[in-house]
């Protein structure tokens, strides 16, 4: 197989009765992936994003040509029967995460992100005065010397660029995928109706070693990092990072927005930026990048995918709400000059 493609599919609203052609195009030997996410019996809402694909079609072939022939072919072979409903209800194809341990801190309904994949990231900060579910350390002011080098914290949706902008930019770069958690960890959450770990949830990372190193980089330019491999699921050993007279360093990771308070608290907080490219453009670059690095097996890269895709904008969403900034690779390169000449930045004002 030297060529693939895949197919999105956007059936009209309504009831969904009975899919016609689905098992036909599941037994196809060329089919590499085939998901729905809705059942007969679910509202199909009017197809304004792509939060409203509700089926994927991945197939290999010889050439891309062919691929893309035969995606084509079997998108037309499938037959989605629909019938008007009075009052649509909410979508049913929104990824959600089943959890283990569950967090506090998490929101089961409202807040920040809503929308498409709300499950999975509709968590929230505690209010004023709730207890907070992870300890921060006190500090008195005047009793540490300062803070040399200050972190700028880059997150956006897995497959956004991230690690490219961070390597444009110049600056040094603290890795925080090295933190995730190992594969061996009980405290690894699920999605849901799968046995799939959810390495996209913030309980699959270790937050507490990242501020850590973050802290010890700003204070001290060096500290000790984990090395890890994705397509393991482990650490396989750890190195030393040290960072030489530097005003400003990159921190880049999927889970940095859930650091940007806490950073902030210890004074170490320079900016904190989200970037997006769209969900049809981050899945593609995502998709092919963990293709060529081998991170995990195809199905599970298409299933982690898709449903990425259905929930970036409520990811992005959330991680805003958090303190992130979200901007296109221009104007992150722009904060990141101020930065790193000391010049506060503001945000640009939003379209009402």
């Amino acid at each position: 197989m030297r060529g693939s493609a895949i197919r999105f599919l956007t059936p009209p609203s309504g009831r969904l009765n009975p899919v016609e052609g689905w098992d036909e195009v599941v037994a196809h030997p060329a089919v590499i992936h085939a998901e729905p996410a809705v059942a007969p019996g679910d509202v199909i809402e009017p197809h304004r994003s792509v939060g409203n694909r509700v089926a994927l079609i991945a197939v290999g072939a010889d050439t891309p040509e062919e691929a893309q022939a035969l995606a084509r072919k079997l998108d037309a072979s499938v037959r989605f029967v629909t019938e008007p409903v009075s009052e649509q209800g909410t979508s049913p194809w929104r990824a959600r995460s089943r959890n283990r341990p569950r967090s506090p801190s998490r929101a089961d309904s409202g807040g920040a992100g809503a929308g498409p994949g709300k499950g999975i990231m509709s968590w929230r900060r505690p209010t004023r005065g709730e207890a907070r579910p992870i300890h921060r350390r006190s500090r008195t002011l005047g009793t540490q010397p300062p803070i040399p080098t200050r972190v700028v914290l880059l997150c956006g949706p897995s497959g956004s660029g991230k690690s490219l902008l961070a390597a444009d930019s110049g600056l040094p770069v603290l890795r925080l995928d090295d933190f995730y958690k190992e594969g061996t960890d009980p405290t690894l959450p699920l999605v849901e109706d799968s046995q799939d770990i959810d390495w996209d949830h913030p309980l699959s990372w270790d937050a507490d070693a990242a501020v850590a190193a973050i802290e010890q980089l700003c204070r001290t330019g060096g500290t000790t990092i984990p090395v890890y491999d994705i397509s393991l699921s482990a650490r396989t050993g750890s190195e030393t990072l040290r960072f030489e007279r530097t005003p400003l360093f990159i921190a880049e990771g999927v889970f940095a927005a859930e650091i940007v308070e806490r950073c902030r608290e210890l004074g170490l907080l320079a900016d904190a930026l989200c970037l997006s490219r769209g969900p049809v453009t981050t899945f593609r670059r995502r998709f092919l990048r963990d293709l060529r690095e081998g991170r995990k097996s195809v199905p599970f890269l298409l299933r982690r995918g898709w449903r990425l895709m259905r929930a970036e904008r409520s990811i992005v969403a959330r991680q805003a709400a958090l303190g992130a900034h979200p901007c296109d690779k221009a104007e992150a390169l722009g904060r990141l000059t101020a930065a790193a000449a000391g010049r506060r930045v503001t945000a640009r004002p939003t379209a009402a």
